[in-house]
C-alpha cells in the first residue's frame, strides 16, 4: 500500500513563517503586526497616533506603502518592555 502524503497542509502564519523569519530588513503592515504580535489595525492606529513603531512610506499619497524595518519593531518592543518591580 502507498504511504499517505500531506500535499496540502496549510498552517496559520506565525512568529515561525518564512516571511518573519526570514532576513528579510523590511515587513510589510500585517507583517509587521504579526511579528509585534498585534492587530493590523492597532498598528495602523498607533501609526496615526504617533505611538507606533517608526516606519518608511514609500510615497506620499494617503494611500501610499508603508513598511516598517526589523530593527525599529525591536526597538519599539525594548521601548514598551517594562521590568517587574520587586
Amino acid at each position: 500500500m502507498p504511504a499517505a502524503q500531506n500535499d496540502h497542509i496549510s498552517e496559520t502564519p506565525s512568529l515561525a513563517s518564512p516571511a518573519l523569519t526570514s532576513a528579510r530588513a523590511t515587513l510589510t503592515t500585517p507583517e509587521a503586526a504579526r511579528y509585534l504580535g498585534i492587530a493590523a489595525s492597532t498598528l495602523a492606529r498607533l501609526r496615526m497616533t504617533g505611538g507606533g513603531p517608526d516606519y518608511v512610506k514609500l510615497s506620499d499619497t494617503a494611500k501610499g506603502r508603508v513598511l516598517y524595518q526589523r530593527t525599529a519593531l525591536d526597538d519599539f518592543l525594548a521601548r514598551r518592555t517594562r521590568k517587574l518591580a520587586g
